[in-house]
């Protein structure tokens, strides 16, 4: 996870295709309920297989890591962190923010 703090989200939109071999995002979800631990009952690993453009929006604690790209090619992706109200992004603390009333 890229942290505790309630309030935070992650979108990730790969700007190729995702495939096996350039390593997708891989979530662990229900890990978010448990501070970032893998307590109880947590769905399997999963690694969605996204188009170009597609976006993948997911809560900041959640477990995820990119995996291994076995391929010829770079994997460009945009990654945004949206805040709701104080909460703040304790990866990037000094980041650029915009506030909206």
């Amino acid at each position: 996870s890229d942290g505790a703090e309630a309030g935070l989200f992650n979108v990730f939109v790969p700007l190729l295709s995702l495939t096996r071999a350039n390593g997708p995002t891989e979530l662990r979800p229900g890990t978010h309920l448990h501070q970032g631990l893998a307590r109880g009952h947590v769905a399997p690993r999963e690694a969605p297989l996204l188009r170009a453009g597609e976006m993948l929006l997911f809560d900041y604690r959640v477990r995820h890591r990119g995996l291994a790209n076995d391929s010829e090619e770079p994997r460009p992706v945009a990654y945004v962190t949206y805040a709701i109200g104080e909460a703040k992004d304790a990866n990037f603390p000094d980041a650029v923010t915009l506030a909206y009333d």
